[in-house]
């Protein structure tokens, strides 16, 4: 991965966290959930940025948006029934995101 990549995916996920802070009570748990969420969409916002450079990653989106949710659904607590379902629609969020993430 080049620098410019490692910049959009740090960058969505600077302004994410910092945003969840503004959004919720100030704590690291709240600003990690948010860069990893910002870090999610930079990635998966790369194809529509150079077309050239890189390709839309259906299965990698997936496998990350399904860590994210895992990640979520620990931090938060869930029962592991609830934490089954959010990995399931976290992989779906995150197989279409060639998809939803060219309208960002």
């Amino acid at each position: 991965m080049d620098k410019e990549a490692v910049l959009i995916i740090f960058g969505f996920g600077l302004v994410f966290g910092l945003g969840s802070l503004f959004l919720h009570e100030v704590s690291l748990k709240f600003f990690c959930l948010g860069f990893g969420f910002g870090s999610f969409c930079g990635f998966a916002v790369l194809p529509f940025i150079d077309d050239k450079k890189w390709k839309p990653m259906p299965l990698t989106c997936s496998v990350l948006a399904m860590l994210g949710a895992l990640a979520f659904a620990l931090l938060s607590g869930w029962s592991p029934g609830h934490t089954t379902l959010l990995a399931i629609g976290g992989a779906t969020v995150g197989y279409f995101a060639p998809y939803w993430a060219q309208h960002m």
